[in-house]
């Protein structure tokens, strides 16, 4: 599903590009949703649907304002640049949905960004030279396809490496629902106010930001005065006492770690557990 939304999305908006050239690419962008929701409705509620979407708005938006702001007289700097405001750019609006669905956030993206950008051209022109040859020369075609895996597999490997990074992870972020949908309000204002040029609006987002620190602050405090006890749902054993910002559990013997985080995790990231014993 992934494949089919990212082709659609992509088929749009450079049919829009290339064959429409006055047409609005948010309108371009709307229409692709449209037809993916329409083959399935369900879609709007998967995390990959919204991800990709909210990216290729918050680049569509945010991209064009902030390239400006900076024109390096070099065209090596230059390329830096507009690859390290895409990646920025993209960040903007994905962030809440980041932080509520994963409750982390990765500054790896700076890297990821320089890295990605040359590879994907190499998998798009090696692809789509392979798909061309393939039933003329159909050797070089699978020769052509050995290479594209050794490129996609180094790829892989170095993004990998890069998430492995643990100081340019952001973890145990905890997202209410209210707080996300005050979070995605604020950006709904703050993109209105940039294209509308709107004060209200402006002060409305400010609003909402005060709003959204002034409940993640009152969780805190709350947190930090908590004592309970929690049985969890596990096939085996598994007990936790909390007090303030520290957490006492206790698992049978045959629980293993991987399997206890995944249980508790997302339970101790609301709670502000900043200490497991």
């Amino acid at each position: 599903m992934a494949v089919v939304r990212a082709a659609v999305m992509f088929s749009f908006i450079s049919i829009g590009a290339q064959w429409f050239r006055k047409s609005n690419m948010y309108n371009t962008l709307a229409l692709s949703a449209f037809v993916i929701l329409l083959y399935n409705p369900y879609a709007l509620f998967d995390v990959g649907f919204q991800l990709s979407y909210s990216a290729m708005l918050s680049i569509l938006f945010f991209y064009p304002k902030i390239e400006i702001l900076y024109h390096p007289k070099h065209k090596v700097l230059t390329y830096l640049w507009q690859l390290l405001v895409v990646g920025f750019s993209a960040q903007l609006i994905t962030l809440p949905f980041l932080a509520y669905y994963f409750h982390q956030y990765s500054l790896g993206f700076i890297l990821s960004n320089i890295i990605v950008m040359p590879f994907a051209f190499l998998i798009l022109t090696l692809g789509w030279t392979g798909l061309l040859i393939f039933e003329l020369l159909p050797l070089l075609a699978q020769n052509i396809g050995f290479i594209l895996q050794g490129i996609l597999g180094l790829m892989y490997e170095i993004l990998n490496l890069i998430s492995h990074l643990s100081y340019l992870q952001i973890d145990k972020i905890y997202l209410s629902k209210l707080d996300f949908t005050v979070w995605v309000c604020m950006l709904i204002f703050v993109i209105s106010s940039i294209y509308y040029k709107s004060i209200k609006h402006c002060f409305i987002s400010i609003g909402l930001f005060t709003l959204l620190q002034l409940n993640i602050g009152i969780r805190h405090v709350a947190n930090q005065n908590i004592t309970s006890y929690t049985l969890f749902d596990a096939k085996k054993p598994l007990i936790a006492f909390q007090t303030g910002a520290s957490i006492y559990q206790y698992a049978h013997a045959k629980l293993k770690e991987k399997q206890i985080n995944s249980i508790t995790q997302n339970v101790y990231i609301a709670r502000g557990v900043q200490q497991i014993n």
